[in-house]
């Protein structure tokens, strides 16, 4: 049992024990967005990763990103909205 999915962020276990945590929002290099009492990006990446860490199967947790880029830091556009 994992956490709460969401399209923007993806959550895939290995059999091998390996965790990858995958920003998903290639179109906007995979910008952050959102707050924490939002369940934004970077709230949501803490969620997934202690459920990977109380995971007894999981053995390393890899954080990439879908795409051409791993992260582009704050969308600044959906910040101003």
């Amino acid at each position: 049992m994992g956490p709460e999915i969401v399209d923007y962020l993806l959550y895939e276990k290995e059999d091998n024990g390996v965790l990858w945590i995958k920003f998903n929002r290639p179109e906007k290099m995979n910008a952050l967005f959102g707050t924490a009492e939002e369940l934004g990006t970077v709230a949501k990446v803490g969620e997934y990763m202690r459920a990977g860490d109380d995971d007894p199967d999981v053995r390393v947790i890899v954080l990439t990103g879908v795409g051409r880029g791993f992260c582009s830091g704050a969308d600044l556009k959906s910040r101003a909205s």
